[in-house]
């Protein structure tokens, strides 16, 4: 959920890098301007799982990013009202220290990533634990089940626009542990 414009940064490569050699897959929003994510850090660094937002019904996320770099997208609301049609995440009241857990609706890529997260965590308990998936094999399951599930988000698979395939845990799941074939 951390992003901005430019391209990847040496020093936020470098902080990507020692994570991906101890085998953790790590997984980030693409953002919310509307852009390529290609000039978008750190969704445009290497080794990652670059999130795209949906909204209601599977249409793209009103101000997500899109390109070619993303893998899959998740859940990220509307933007607009009615609240409903947002995602539900838990906060605390307090400003500066702990106080009150509660409740708020609220929308872009920073709510779609942990679904996105989520689903790995599910995927590697599947598939044995930790370490039991590299990002190649993980990426591999996340955008194959995503893609024969529900296809690409409508409105986002031209040259221009392309904000890959909603994803589907139950079915990234089932691959993980081996009981269903990776789809094509």
């Amino acid at each position: 959920s951390l992003g901005g414009g430019g391209a990847c940064s040496t020093v936020m490569q470098d902080s990507i890098d020692p994570a991906l050699a101890y085998g953790s897959i790590v997984v980030v929003a693409a953002g919310n301007s509307s852009v390529d994510v290609a000039n978008f850090t750190p969704a445009n660094c290497d080794g990652i799982i670059t999130v795209a937002g949906t909204g209601p019904n599977n249409t793209p996320y009103a101000s997500t990013n899109f390109g070619e770099e993303i893998e899959v997208a998740a859940p990220a609301g509307s933007g607009v009202q009615p609240a409903e049609d947002q995602v539900l995440s838990t906060l605390n009241t307090g400003l500066t220290v702990q106080e009150d857990d509660t409740y708020a609706w609220y929308a872009g890529t920073s709510m779609a990533t942990p679904h996105v997260v989520g689903t790995v965590a599910l995927m590697l308990e599947a598939a044995g634990g930790p370490g039991s998936l590299t990002l190649e094999e993980a990426t591999e399951i996340l955008v194959n089940t995503a893609y024969d599930t529900n296809g690409l988000i409508p409105g986002c698979d031209t040259a221009g626009r392309w904000c890959s395939s909603l994803i589907d845990a139950t079915k990234a799941t089932a691959v993980a542990d081996g009981s269903v074939e990776l789809p094509e």
